[in-house]
């Protein structure tokens, strides 16, 4: 995505079906992404700022500091937006499938649905967590190739976006898995060597820029975001510190665990179990019903506030997907 076609990618997802902000006044949200914008430290304004101007994102016209600030902000409150901006999601799509029994196939912007719709206007994560009212655990089925650990995966970086101090465990059936995810997620921060302008736009130790997507440009997400961008090498695969917070406690921005881990003393502000059932660890009912004790046991390190969101594809009646399935039913018989 090149410079020019911002505009259009913002006025495209302006008007997403599902978008909560669809109908608000443009005024409106220019002033809500530049509140979003100032709640950063003076460092990360000025960071951030440099590296849009290296990039063309800022020049001297004022309306482009606008443009810039209700791009960030529609990536922050827009999730199916977002994985267009992060380009390796942009198969995503809002498009209405039938199937051959006459039913419709729900779509990926309706799958990003699933997921909190965040606030940027909240200066904190404990703020956010605190006054959310809606539903603060959720299960999401949909089968193998639905694009559903990918929009995870872009929520993820949402969450980031929004409330740089978050901390958010990536829970699967087996840890290279969930490495996989973190590294991922991670890779969308992670900067290219190289540019000696990098080195001061970045306040890193070694000349770094923004990666060169396939279209040649500069990759706009790590140009609009760059209080979160790293070096190549920084930190361990299986876990990503972001560099925009202030505070960093014992546990980081994303770490990955299995679900066979003992993971007592760590707390997160957001659990995602996914694809925490598996080919191997669903083959017994001894299996399952293991599986099924240790999610019991590990959704103990959500703090009180956090958030709960369980993926995957359901394999057996019995697995923690079936037994959430009818929990729910019976409280609808209620």
């Amino acid at each position: 995505m090149k410079v020019d076609q911002l505009a259009t990618w913002f006025n495209r997802h302006k008007n997403d079906t599902n978008y909560e902000h669809r109908e608000m006044p443009l005024e409106v949200m220019a002033h809500n992404a530049s509140v979003s914008f100032f709640r950063m430290t003076q460092a990360n304004q000025n960071k951030v700022l440099a590296v849009c101007r290296a990039y063309g994102v800022v020049t001297d016209d004022p309306l482009t500091l606008q443009r810039m600030f209700l791009y960030r902000y529609m990536a922050q409150t827009n999730l199916f937006s977002l994985c267009h901006l992060l380009e390796k999601y942009c198969d995503t799509t809002d498009k209405t499938y039938i199937w051959t029994d006459g039913t419709t196939h729900n779509t990926h912007e309706e799958i990003c649905e699933f997921f909190v719709h965040k606030n940027p206007l909240i200066p904190t994560f404990k703020e956010f967590a605190t006054q959310y009212v809606d539903q603060k655990e959720r299960l999401l089925l949909v089968p193998r190739g639905g694009f559903k650990s990918s929009i995870d995966m872009a929520d993820c970086i949402q969450w980031i976006l929004n409330w740089p101090e978050v901390t958010i465990m990536i829970l699967t059936g087996v840890l290279d898995l969930a490495v996989d995810f973190v590294k991922e997620i991670k890779s969308h921060f992670t900067l290219d060597d190289g540019g000696e302008e990098g080195q001061n736009l970045y306040s890193t130790k070694k000349p770094i820029k923004p990666r060169t997507v396939l279209d040649g440009s500069p990759f706009m997400f790590q140009v609009l975001f760059a209080e979160h961008c790293i070096a190549k090498d920084d930190g361990p695969q299986q876990e990503f510190q972001t560099p925009a917070t202030t505070f960093v406690d014992k546990e980081c921005t994303v770490f990955a665990a299995s679900i066979d881990q003992n993971l007592s003393g760590w707390h997160v502000g957001v659990m995602k179990l996914d694809d925490v059932v598996t080919n191997e660890n669903s083959r017994t009912v001894d299996r399952i019903k293991a599986v099924n004790r240790q999610v019991s046991i590990h959704k103990a390190m959500k703090i009180p506030s956090g958030f709960y969101d369980k993926i995957g594809t359901w394999y057996d009646t019995d697995d923690t997907y079936g037994q959430d399935e009818a929990h729910r039913k019976v409280h609808q018989e209620w």
